[in-house]
This record gives structure tokens, sequence and C-alpha cells, in this order.
């Protein structure tokens, strides 16, 4: 439930947050932020600061969301090619109860991550679609509380493997959420100055441009 009070109207532009915030991340509509290619280091560099996460580190993808205050559980899930859940209210679901290893229905709150690990086969795929889940919490809870504050009971979002869209095709709000959780966190692992370093790095080992070569470096950077 959202309590708002009114403080007064705002009469002259240069009194507008628009105005008075020049460089803040602005949202549509739909509520969701209007992120530019350059927003998204920025971004990321003010989440790990504000969760104390210093650059030039393996990033611990599990901390990091915890610190965010989210909790993650193993779910289970019977629809192929799920790969995670993140939930904006209550509801219940089949977790692996970390205690006992047992599947067990239970009672989720908001702010609950939902992991397949079935699905995640390798560590990089485990942490990027946990950051994948933390980004739709960041980005995209003043979305769902819109949604749900006009009659939609959004219990969750369920993220899974999808096609690609047609060329021209008109953006949706969903579109928006999975192009935004998908960019940010390559930002939150990996920053650009260690990135090319550790690129340069590898190419040497490959001294050969041919494509054979060009496939090991490209599977050594992602595994990087």
């Amino acid at each position: 439930k959202l309590t708002c009070a009114f403080v007064r109207a705002i009469v002259n532009e240069a009194d507008s947050l628009l105005a008075r915030n020049p460089d803040k991340i602005r949202a549509d509509k739909y509520l969701l932020p209007i992120l530019r290619e350059e927003d998204y280091p920025y971004l990321a560099e003010m989440i790990l600061e504000m969760e104390g996460f210093p650059r030039g580190r393996l990033l611990d993808a599990e901390a990091l969301v915890q610190g965010m205050g989210l909790k993650i559980y193993q779910g289970v899930f019977p629809e192929n090619g799920v790969m995670g859940e993140i939930y904006f209210n209550f509801g219940t679901a089949m977790i692996v109860d970390p205690v006992t290893g047992e599947v067990r229905e239970a009672n989720i709150n908001p702010g609950t991550i939902l992991m397949n690990r079935a699905a995640c086969v390798n560590r990089g795929m485990y942490s990027g679609t946990l950051l994948h889940e933390g980004s739709h919490f960041l980005l995209a809870l003043k979305h769902f509380l819109l949604q749900m504050s006009h009659g939609h009971q959004y219990c969750s979002y369920r993220c899974k493997r999808r096609g690609q869209r047609r060329q021209g095709e008109r953006l949706t709000p969903v579109d928006i959420m999975e192009i935004q959780a998908n960019k940010l966190p390559g930002y939150l692992m990996i920053d650009e100055e260690s990135g090319k370093r550790k690129a340069e790095e590898l190419l040497g080992r490959y001294p050969s441009r041919r494509i054979e070569s060009m496939t090991g470096f490209v599977r050594d950077m992602a595994e990087y």
C-alpha cells in the first residue's frame, strides 16, 4: 500500500524535478527507466559502489543480490527453458528446501528470486541469470507497482529463453524490461578496462585469426 501526500503545485519549469535533476535517469509512462547506452556503465558503477563491491575483483553475484535485500531459493519449474523468476508480490512456489534438500511448497515474499539450477549449466550462466533477476527488481519494481495499483495483481515475473523479435516490431514494456535486464549484468560482472585488458591477454594466445582460433578466444572470454 502506498501513501501519497500533496506538497505543492509546481508552476515554473525551472522548479520541476526534471529541471532540478538534469543528470538523473528518466522513466517512461510505464515507470520503466529510459536507459541510453552510456547509462549502463554509470548505473553499474553506482550499484557496485552502493553495495560495497570494488572493481577489479571477481564479482560474487549471490552476495551482490543478497546485499540488495533479495532472497534466493532453488525453484522447481515444470516449464522448459525457465531460467529464473522474480517475485514482486506474495505467492507460493515449489522450492528445494535449503536445509533438507527436499522439494516442498513454500510461501514466497516479494523480493525473492527463484533460480533454476537445472537450466543454468555453468557458473557464468548462473551468475548472469541471478543478476538478470536482480536487475528486474531494481529497474522494473515501480513498473509492477504501477500495474498492481491499476488492478493487475501480478505475483511474479518468470524469465525464459525468448525468440528473436521481428525487425521493425514495436517494443513492448516487456521487451524493454528484457533488454535492460539482459544488458546490465554484463556491466556489473566486468568493467570495460578490465575486459579490454583480459581480451588482449587472451588474444596473445591465438596468433592466428582463423575462425577456429577466434571461436576459442570468444569461448575463453565468455568463461572469464
